[in-house]
C-alpha cells in the first residue's frame, strides 16, 4: 500500500472532523489502515443504514460497547445527514469521543441545512495520490499526464477502461442518485464542455453558448463540481500595481478524469494538451500540499494582468511569496521568464521558480529552474 502524506492525528487530538473527497481517492482504505482500532460504521451497508435511520440513539450504544478506542469513523455520512444531530449530542456529552465523518460531497448536507456540528469539527479534503507519495514507487510522472493519479487508476492494468467506469459511476451515483440536477442530460453535456475549460479562465456565457445551456445554469453546474470535489476554482492574485483580472480559473481534481472527458487519452509531448496537463499536474500537487498542511497559513493564486502578463501560480506560505511558472520544455527561452520578472518587479521579496521537464535543475538569473522531481521534493520538505 502506498503511504499517504495526510496525517490527521493532530486534529483528532483536538476535535472531530469531516474528511471529504471524491470517490476512490482512498479515504476508507487510509482510515481503516491508520485507525484500525476505531469503531467503523459504513452507511453503504443497508442493514446499518436502516438501523440508524429507525433509531439514531443506537449509535451511542455501539460507542459504549466499543472498548478499543474513543475514535468513531462513519463512512458516507451524506447517506444519513440527520444522524449529525445525534453525533453533535454525543460530542457534547462525551468529551473524549472523536468522530471522523467521511463523504464524497458536502452538497447534500448543506442543501438541506443539516447540523454541521457548529464548528466542533474541522473539514479536510482527501486528494488523489501526489507525486511525493509516489516517489519511491515504480511510477513515472509522465504517466500521470494521461491517466491521472487516482489510486485505483495508477495501479490498474487497464487505466483507460477504469477511467470510463469511474466517470459512469460518478454520474450515476453523485448526480442521478443524489438528484443534484434536474436535467441530467444537460449536465452530462455541460461536463464535456467544462473539461475543455480545464486550467482556463471561467467564462460562463461563452461556455453556456457552446453547450446551449443558460449561463446561470452553467454557474450552478460548476458549483456542483466544486461541492462534489471534482473540481475547484483558483482565484486571481491581487495587490500588485498592475491591474489583475477578476475571473477565476478552474481545475478538475484529476488529470485522468479531465483527459477522459475531453477524449485526450494519448498526450503527446509538445502538444497544447501536454502543456495543460503539466500545469494541472503541478496544480494538483500544490492543492494537496495546501490542504494537507493545515497547520500552516497557505494561500494559492494565479496572477494575470489586463495586459496578459501572467504567472501560473502564486504560493504564499506563512506570508512568504513564491511565484511559480510551469513550462513544458527542458530549456526555457528568455521571453518565458517575463511573467516572473514582472512579478519580481512588484514584489522584490518573492522567490521565483520555473518548473520544467528538464532532468537537471539550474539557476538562471534570479529564477530557480527545477525538474519536476526536484520541485516536488522542495515543496513537501519546505
Amino acid at each position: 500500500m502506498i503511504k499517504r502524506t495526510l496525517n490527521l492525528d493532530k486534529i483528532i487530538a483536538r476535535k472531530s472532523l469531516f474528511l471529504f473527497g471524491p470517490r476512490m481517492t482512498g479515504k476508507t482504505t487510509y482510515l481503516k489502515k491508520k485507525y484500525s482500532d476505531a469503531l467503523f460504521i459504513d452507511l453503504l451497508d443497508l442493514d446499518t443504514l436502516r438501523t440508524l435511520q429507525l433509531n439514531p440513539k443506537s449509535l451511542s450504544d455501539w460507542i459504549s460497547k466499543h472498548k478499543k478506542s474513543h475514535l468513531v469513523i462513519i463512512d458516507e455520512i451524506q447517506k444519513l445527514p440527520e444522524l449529525l444531530n445525534q453525533i453533535h449530542k454525543i460530542i457534547e456529552e462525551k468529551k473524549e469521543v472523536r468522530f471522523i465523518l467521511t463523504g464524497s460531497s458536502a452538497r447534500k448536507l448543506k442543501k438541506i441545512g443539516v447540523n454541521l456540528l457548529g464548528g466542533r469539527a474541522s473539514e479536510i479534503h482527501m486528494k488523489p495520490l501526489t507525486l511525493f507519495e509516489l516517489k519511491d514507487q515504480e511510477f513515472n510522472w509522465t504517466d500521470a499526464l494521461t491517466v491521472g493519479l487516482l489510486p485505483s487508476i495508477v495501479t490498474s492494468p487497464e487505466p483507460r477502461l477504469d477511467l470510463k467506469d469511474y466517470i459512469n459511476l460518478y454520474l450515476q451515483r453523485e448526480i442521478k442518485e443524489e438528484a443534484l440536477v434536474k436535467n441530467f442530460l444537460n449536465f452530462s453535456r455541460f461536463l464535456d464542455f467544462a473539461a475543455h475549460s480545464n486550467t482556463e479562465l471561467l467564462n460562463f456565457t461563452s461556455l453556456g453558448n457552446d453547450a446551449q445551456i443558460p449561463p446561470r445554469t452553467v454557474q450552478d453546474y460548476f458549483s456542483i463540481l466544486e461541492d462534489t470535489l471534482l473540481g475547484e476554482r483558483l482565484p486571481p492574485f491581487s495587490g500588485a500595481k498592475r491591474k489583475s483580472v477578476a475571473t477565476t480559473k478552474f481545475y478538475f481534481f484529476d488529470i485522468g478524469v479531465a483527459n477522459y472527458l475531453t477524449g485526450h487519452l494519448n498526450i503527446k509531448k509538445g502538444s497544447s494538451e501536454y502543456g495543460k496537463a503539466l500545469e494541472q499536474l503541478i496544480y494538483c500537487e500544490l492543492s494537496a500540499f495546501k490542504n494537507y498542511n493545515f497547520q500552516k497559513q497557505i494561500e494559492l493564486y494565479f496572477w494575470r494582468t489586463k495586459s496578459q502578463t501572467e504567472v501560473d501560480f502564486i504560493l504564499i506560505i506563512d506570508g512568504k511569496k513564491f511565484a511559480i511558472e510551469v513550462k513544458s520544455t527542458t530549456q526555457p527561452r528568455s521571453k518565458e521568464f517575463s511573467g516572473l520578472k514582472a512579478f519580481k518587479d512588484e514584489f522584490p521579496d518573492a522567490k521565483l521558480m520555473m518548473v520544467t521537464t528538464t532532468s537537471q535543475s539550474f539557476m538562471r538569473n534570479e529564477v530557480e529552474v527545477l525538474s519536476i522531481p526536484d520541485f516536488v521534493h522542495w515543496l513537501w520538505t519546505i
